[in-house]
Parts: structure tokens; sequence; C-alpha cells
């Protein structure tokens, strides 16, 4: 159990030891639940005007999140999970931008579902508002407070450390910003269910720009569009290489498990397809986890031929997992399990 989960059950438990206690604790418990409630219910709906904003657009919905709730869509439909990621726990809707061929389109797409969210906050706000002056209580008190603050939280454009608000995103397509647009549309592409080859191509000198904004998050984004679409795609593989050592920086990605997971699969998938430009092999190695290492050190013992065989293996895998959300982490967790079992009949 890590730190997070730890205080907030200590908490827990420490409050309904007080309210056996103390009697007059449970006065607060109510107000409590109500605040909770409100927090909710104004998270939910703000989350639930970006799906509203899907609907309006024809999008479709890969996952929707609301606190510690995750509805996420399969190969068998959409299935409620929880969610484990507190990254997220805020909320967060996620969709694939389709088979769209019309890029300005998605952008147009892109800027409704953005604005829909901050709507839906204003429009519960006034709602919650005439109920709390028909029937004055805590409960609608709150929730008008809470939406008019994530309204305003939201609507309100900013950037900081790759985290952007609605509002930023927003204005940012309206007004066709070509770099936002870039970075929009590599993120829309990677949290789709579209396959790599049907990625369109970006031009030399948009990923230099990426690059040269020395944005971790940016880098991060533009590393991973590469690698995924060049499993599919012939590439050259000379601006691959260049792409990925200036993109990638281990002591900026050590901040969230995901970049570090996605760390880990450029790192083992370099060395699955032998690209000759990695020099620092044992810096890499170090920095691995146990499975990764011994992924990395299988794949170096390997001839060509045998090397062949499995990247065969491993785009098979990748294809199977195309049309699931991320099926490309699931992908590599796939050819991870199946390639430790080999290691372990050696």
């Amino acid at each position: 159990m890590n730190k997070k989960k730890l205080v907030i059950l200590t908490l827990i438990i420490v409050f309904l030891i007080l309210e056996i206690i103390f009697p007059s604790v449970r006065n607060v418990s109510f107000y409590l639940l109500m605040l909770m409630l409100a927090i909710f219910f104004t998270l939910f709906f703000h989350e639930f005007g970006h799906v509203l904003g899907c609907w309006a657009t024809k999008t479709k919905i890969t996952k929707f999140i609301v606190l510690c709730f995750s509805i996420e869509l399969s190969n068998q439909g959409y299935k409620l999970r929880l969610n484990r990621n507190l990254d997220w726990f805020g909320g967060m809707v996620q969709f694939s931008v389709g088979d769209d061929n019309d890029i300005d389109y998605i952008y147009q797409k892109g800027a409704i579902i953005a604005l829909a969210g901050p709507l839906a906050s204003v429009i519960l706000c006034c709602i919650s508002f005439i109920f709390s002056e028909m029937t004055p209580n805590l409960f609608f008190d709150s929730l008008s407070v809470m939406n008019l603050g994530v309204f305003g939280v939201t609507i309100l454009p900013y950037y900081s450390s790759g985290v952007h608000s609605d509002g930023y995103q927003f204005v940012k397509l309206i007004k066709k910003d070509h770099y936002f647009q870039v970075i929009y549309l590599l993120s829309s592409y990677l949290s789709s269910n579209v396959e790599p080859k049907k990625w369109p191509e970006i031009s030399w000198s948009d990923i230099q720009k990426i690059i040269n904004n020395d944005d971790i998050g940016e880098r991060l984004i533009l590393a991973s569009y590469i690698f995924y679409r060049s499993q599919f795609v012939d590439i050259d593989d000379s601006s691959s290489s260049l792409i990925f050592d200036e993109t990638l920086d281990l002591e900026k990605m050590k901040g969230t498990d995901t970049s570090k997971q996605l760390y880990r699969a450029y790192c083992q998938s370099y060395y699955y397809i032998e690209n000759t430009h990695v020099q620092s092999k044992n810096f890499f190695i170090d920095k691995l986890d146990l499975i990764s290492k011994a992924r990395v050190n299988y794949f170096m013992a390997l001839t060509t031929e045998e090397k062949n065989k499995y990247l065969k293996e491993y785009d098979r895998i990748l294809s199977k997992n195309k049309d699931e959300p991320m099926g490309f982490l699931i992908g590599e967790k796939q050819f991870n399990r199946k390639l430790h079992q080999q290691i372990e009949k050696i």
C-alpha cells in the first residue's frame, strides 16, 4: 500500500473512532458527506460536459474517469473499473479521433469538446444557485460555489509543465496556433484506436520545433508518436534515431510512472530492432526493471536472424492490440510476458 492510500485509510479510521467517542462529531460527518457529494457532482458534470461535446461531434469516447470510478472501452464494450491512477483522480475524458482524415475538423471537434466542460460547470452553477435560493442548504450552496470555481479555473487559458486548461486548448485551436495543433494531433492519435500506419506524417520542421522547445511532456508525446508509427511505416532510420536521441532525457522522465513505463518501452525496442546509434548500453540497462533488463540482455545475445524473428512477433502482437485504447502499451506488456517465458526456458 502506498503512502497516499495509507494516509487516507488512517484518516477514515480516526474519524470513525471520533464519531463513536464524541457523538457531536456526527454533525460534522453530515456536513462532510454533503461536501463530498457536492465535489463528486461538480467533477462528474464537468467531465460529462466533455462527454456531451464528444456526442455532439460524433466522437468515440474511450475512457471516462471521475474520482475512483472509470468507464473504459474494450473489445467487449464499455466496462466500469476502479481508477487506480491518482494522476487522473480528479476526472478525465479520453476520446478517439477515429478514421477522420479531415485534420481541420479534428481541431474543430477538439475546441468544442474542450469548451463543453466549463459550459457544463457554469450551467450547473446557475441551477444550483436557483435551488439554493429556493431551499437554502449546504449541498446546493457548496455545489454552486464549487461549480463556479471549476468554471473559473478551467475556462482561464493557462499552461504549466505539460498540463493545460480547457480554455487554453479552446483558444489555441480556435486561433489555429500551428505549434499547439501539432501537439494536439500527436496526442489525439496516441490516445485513439487508429492503427499507426494511418497516422499522418509530421514535417521535419515541426519535429525540430518540438525538440527545440525543451518541454519534456511535448517531447514524450513526439517520441511516442514516432516510435509507434515507425513500427508500421517505413521511416528513415537516421531521422528516427535523431528524434529519439534528442527527445528522451532519463533524468527528466523520473517524475511519473507513465513516463518511466514509456521510457522502458523505448529502450527495450531500441535493442530489439538493433539501432546502432544507441551508445550508452550500460547506462540504459542500469535504469530498467528486472524484466526489462532480462529482455535487453537476451536480445543483445541473439543473432540478427533471431532478432528479425522476434521483430515479426513483436509486430504481430502490436497489430493484434491495435483496436484497444492504449493498445501499444498492452502489446508491450504481452510481449514482455511471452519473452519472459522464453528466457525462463534457457
